[in-house]
């Protein structure tokens, strides 16, 4: 789940220096990651947590720019990157219990502070996390998922509007590094849209170059099955 996002983030008022944005449909699978659940390893951790217990949500400016966010760290993570900064939430049975009405309860108590919601985990169980999403939507809210594997179901896509999809890899950095095999994904209708990373690297000269070559220079390609 961890990204390590840059404190540069893009402000409300300024272009992005890219020169295209490529629709992650017109990138194939010929070489890189595909960006599916083919993993049966990641399948069966998956199966070991239904819970869905958080820590106390944070306000968050950094982790989705342009926007203040109520972030929920999600415990009982199935992915146990090495290096992770949030080892302490791996257990399922810590923390409490994130039911709809705790969770309508947090963003009523934070209306008018915040402009969106991010997940920071939880997609191992859908369909805890499809409600809350769906709630926060009708609060108005833009919704974010962090997620340590390389796919988004499709029963979460038509309720978020920005997915970041990527193990934790400390030689590699999260989205703020050059060399990260991090990326973050703004979702439009349900589908996998955009390649936002440059987001967070906006202080790197190399995104003065295009999301084609920024893409292709970490070998990750993208599928949206």
């Amino acid at each position: 789940m961890d990204a390590t996002p840059s404190a540069n983030c893009l402000p409300a008022n300024q272009k992005s220096t890219h020169q295209q944005i490529i629709p992650l449909t017109q990138h194939n699978s010929a070489d890189g990651l595909i960006y599916r659940d083919t993993d049966s390893e990641h399948s069966k951790r998956v199966a070991l947590s239904k819970a869905f217990n958080c820590s106390e949500p944070d306000v968050v400016f950094q982790e989705l720019p342009n926007h203040v966010a109520l972030a929920f760290t999600i415990h009982g993570c199935p992915f146990q990157c090495p290096g992770c900064h949030s080892e302490h939430t791996w257990d399922p049975n810590t923390g409490h219990a994130l039911t709809d009405e705790r969770f309508e309860s947090y963003l009523k108590q934070y209306r008018g502070l915040i402009s969106a919601v991010v997940f920071l985990g939880g997609e191992w169980n859908a369909s805890a996390l499809r409600n809350k999403l769906r709630i926060a939507k009708q609060f108005g809210l833009v919704t974010c998922l962090y997620s340590g594997g390389n796919h988004v179901s499709r029963a979460l896509r038509p309720h978020l509007d920005f997915v970041k999809l990527g193990a934790w890899k400390e030689h590699l950095g999260g989205l703020d590094s050059p060399t990260t095999n991090q990326v973050f994904i703004e979702l439009k209708e349900g589908e996998l849209w955009h390649d936002r990373t440059y987001w967070f690297q906006e202080h790197l000269p190399s995104t003065t170059q295009n999301t084609t070559v920024f893409q292709t220079s970490r070998g990750v390609s993208y599928a949206s099955a």
